[in-house]
């Protein structure tokens, strides 16, 4: 499945490995604006829009549909993030509408029912020794375990594990500038005799 970024999404175009063709089909998410990395899962193409909700299609492009996040998540000042983790969509954002600038996570429990868990909620001073919000930002969770890895616009790129509490400087912000998160593919391709 091939996700173009842009502000007036209408479309989606996806690849079948079954038949080797590409198929472009009329989006069915009237009035959303997408934001942010895509996320698939469970044969789902989930993403997050302006409007604080995850709009999602599946692999065919016939089944359309939305999932909204966790109500405090509409407070923070940036969008949320999403990502995927030991097969579950996770949300996190900063929030800095309280009296101490935190980071919280969130998972999706119950698909069906779009009922979400808070995993974890920390205070960005525990990560960076510091209050200040304006300089982080989320990069990625981890695929296989509950790592959630962060930076800062001062040059400082951590990862945080929510099971041990424990925080590691991975690098600079530079090695991480722009970075997208890597997700393995199993896809057997064809062999073209070359």
């Amino acid at each position: 499945m091939v996700f173009t970024h842009t502000w007036d999404f209408t479309e989606v175009t996806i690849y079948s490995s079954d038949t080797g063709r590409w198929t472009t089909v009329e989006s069915g998410w009237i009035d959303k604006t997408p934001i942010g990395l895509p996320v698939f899962l469970n044969g789902t193409l989930h993403l997050m829009t302006t409007e604080y909700s995850i709009v999602t299609v599946d692999t065919e492009g016939k089944v359309w549909g939305q999932i909204d996040i966790p109500g405090n998540m509409r407070d923070s000042s940036d969008y949320p993030f999403i990502g995927q983790s030991q097969g579950r969509l996770y949300a996190w954002c900063i929030n800095d509408n309280v009296d101490v600038c935190q980071l919280l996570v969130w998972a999706l429990e119950d698909y069906g029912g779009a009922k979400w868990a808070l995993k974890d909620t920390v205070n960005i001073s525990e990560l960076f020794g510091r209050d200040r919000y304006k300089y982080v930002e989320p990069l990625a969770i981890h695929p296989d375990c509950d790592l959630i890895f962060l930076t800062d616009r001062r040059g400082k790129a951590i990862s945080y594990d929510m099971d041990s509490k424990k925080v590691h400087v991975i690098g600079t912000h530079e090695t991480f500038y722009g970075a997208i998160p890597y997700v393995p593919c199993f896809a057997e391709w064809p062999s073209d005799g070359h």
